[in-house]
């Protein structure tokens, strides 16, 4: 058995393999065998995706120590939940759930930092996306609200 040390949060991982992996082989739920550099490579993908969360965590909520605190928990939770999980497919979903949910918390979610009596401060990291547009809202188009406008009527003579 070996021990890798997650450096980016402190948690030990450990991964159970065996010392001479080219002899072994693995059942899968359809009662093929699939080799052993297959599980390491599904393996090795998982921990990297479990360790680029924990990355972006701490770059995300950087000296929130409770927002920290529960992002850690929160990955934690879910990689021990989906730890008996063997079938391919089922582990490809879930490694694309984890990029997904990277991708949303490294450009999507800004860090406000109060500076004081209702005064807040906005971190925003070079990787957040900001609109495209240039504008903060975009019109309603005329078929939206044709309805609602009033008819343009000739003036009378009275």
């Amino acid at each position: 058995m070996r021990r890798l040390n997650d450096e980016v949060d402190g948690t030990e991982v450990v991964e159970d393999a065996a010392e001479n992996s080219e002899n072994l082989n693995f059942t899968s739920d359809n009662g093929k065998l699939e080799s052993c550099e297959k599980f390491e490579l599904g393996l090795k993908q998982v921990l990297g995706c479990f360790k680029q969360l924990h990355r972006t965590r701490l770059t995300v909520f950087e000296g929130d120590a409770e927002a920290l605190a529960a992002a850690r928990e929160q990955i934690n939770a879910t990689f021990h939940k989906n730890k008996n999980v063997s079938d391919g497919t089922a582990v490809e979903e879930l490694l694309t759930l984890g990029r997904q949910v990277d991708e949303v918390l490294r450009t999507r979610v800004l860090q406000a930092v109060e500076k004081g009596d209702g005064l807040y401060s906005a971190n925003i990291r070079p990787e957040v996306s900001k609109m495209d547009t240039g504008k903060p809202y975009m019109p309603m188009p005329d078929t939206m609200i044709g309805p609602f406008k009033r008819k343009k009527t000739p003036c009378s003579d009275t």
